[in-house]
């Protein structure tokens, strides 16, 4: 009677053919693991955007704030530490949550909640366990993955001759020419050295020569210099089209973004940037850079709201 055994060769044949067929398999599986993440990104973005129009409808169409308070730069950086004086001031992100009703929308599934954020309970100076940037309404105000298009939406600006007092300025929907084509939200990085915390605000391309000529000073947040820039569009960045403002790129090299009529989708940085010479864009020495990305086409542009705000007309 023939032994029915398999011989050494056969078995390593079947290995062989195992690990071939797992060489091609795993990284399918990770592209569909990680198409998962940025379609429930997506769905993020989408029930941030439908939170914010649930907001207009209360507010007169009002847009979100990217911050409900005046905010004094006299101090230091007051809004890093105004919850903790007693006189606090939130952002869209804490703004919206009656509407959205749950924080860990606020984590992007492909970047997780590493550093706690939206995982505890806030706590405040003091308490046990306080951390400026894990467990603490500054973090949940500040570091969430996705950012308001705050610049053209919900600026924060001072009135002369107080320039050490910032106020938000209402914008509202109806003011929109394209709702449809005007960027809400987007993800979000802190920076481009820190991408596992996001930004509530996201700085749009071409925004510094759209300010420039404006007689009134908007805040334009970036990390203290102009050479980190926050992923602000002043060539910071090895490659010029990974410069999508704050939206995160990481990887794939596009983000989720929401619009103001609400709906969603994914765009390559080049996309985001429709309108401006950002690819031919440097970097340079000031606050803001002297050369950076312009807005030459507002018809392209999916950031401004009402196409010459600003002063944003090519």
């Amino acid at each position: 009677m023939r032994n029915k055994a398999f011989t050494l060769i056969e078995l390593l044949v079947v290995i062989a053919i195992i690990a071939i067929l797992a060489a091609i398999l795993f990284p399918v599986f990770a592209q569909a693991k990680a198409s998962a993440k940025r379609a429930a990104s997506l769905n993020n973005n989408k029930q941030i955007a439908l939170g914010g129009i649930m907001y207009q409808a209360d507010y007169d169409d009002g847009i979100v704030l990217n911050m409900d308070g005046a905010t004094d730069f006299s101090v230091g950086t007051k809004f890093q530490n105004v919850h903790e004086k007693g006189n606090r001031v939130d952002s869209w992100v804490l703004n919206l949550q009656q509407y959205i009703k749950s924080l860990q929308l606020m984590v992007d599934p492909s970047r997780g909640d590493v550093n706690g954020i939206f995982s505890r309970p806030a706590q405040a100076v003091g308490d046990p366990g306080f951390n400026a940037v894990g467990a603490a309404y500054r973090g949940q105000n500040r570091f969430g993955h996705y950012g308001i298009n705050y610049i053209y939406l919900a600026p924060f600006k001072y009135l002369p001759p107080d320039t050490s007092i910032f106020y938000p300025e209402a914008r509202f929907s109806t003011q929109g020419t394209e709702p449809a084509g005007t960027i809400f939200f987007s993800e979000s990085m802190f920076n481009p050295t820190d991408t596992t915390r996001g930004y509530f605000d996201v700085n749009a391309p071409g925004m510094w020569e759209a300010m420039k000529p404006d007689d009134v000073v908007y805040i334009i947040w970036y990390s203290g210099n102009a050479f980190t820039c926050s992923g602000d569009w002043c060539g910071t960045m090895t490659d010029p089209k990974q410069r999508t403002a704050q939206a995160y790129t990481a990887g794939s090299g596009g983000a989720n973004f929401s619009f103001l009529d609400g709906h969603v989708k994914y765009m390559k940085a080049g996309a985001a940037a429709a309108g401006t010479n950002y690819a031919a864009a440097t970097a340079s020495a000031g606050s803001p850079p002297s050369t950076t990305t312009v807005i030459n086409d507002t018809g392209k542009y999916l950031w401004n709201l009402d196409d010459n705000y600003y002063n944003a007309e090519p």
